[in-house]
């Protein structure tokens, strides 16, 4: 993953819904998304001809997506409902942690396989 996704994530925290839109307006230099492109072929053409991206980018984003850090408004809650600023960050650390291991160990495999 290059760092425009790890940045779109970062931005996201408030509302994870918004990491596609955010590395879509980086990737054109935009900067608000207005006209963003709308074909399959015009998006292949942005993030695999434009950006380098490849299968094992595609396959790693999409397992982030899946053990990323929870929204801002989940956080919130975890603290709220436990009163712990400890179980808070807990839950942070723990879930990225885990999605940083896993899209590791997945890109360090497909490499070591020859995959990519």
């Amino acid at each position: 993953m290059d760092g425009v996704i790890l940045l779109a994530y970062i931005i996201a925290i408030p509302a994870n819904e918004i990491v596609v839109p955010t590395m879509m307006m980086v990737y054109m230099g935009a900067g608000m998304m207005i006209n963003g492109p709308t074909s399959n072929s015009a998006i292949f053409d942005l993030l695999v001809n434009g950006n380098g991206w490849t299968m094992l980018t595609a396959v790693n984003l999409m397992l982030f997506a899946l053990l990323h850090n929870p929204c801002a408004t989940t956080i919130m809650t975890i603290y709220k409902e436990t009163k712990s600023l400890k179980w808070a960050t807990l839950s942070v650390v723990m879930t990225l942690g885990t999605a940083f291991l896993v899209t590791f160990l997945t890109a360090s495999i497909a490499r070591l396989l020859g995959w990519a």
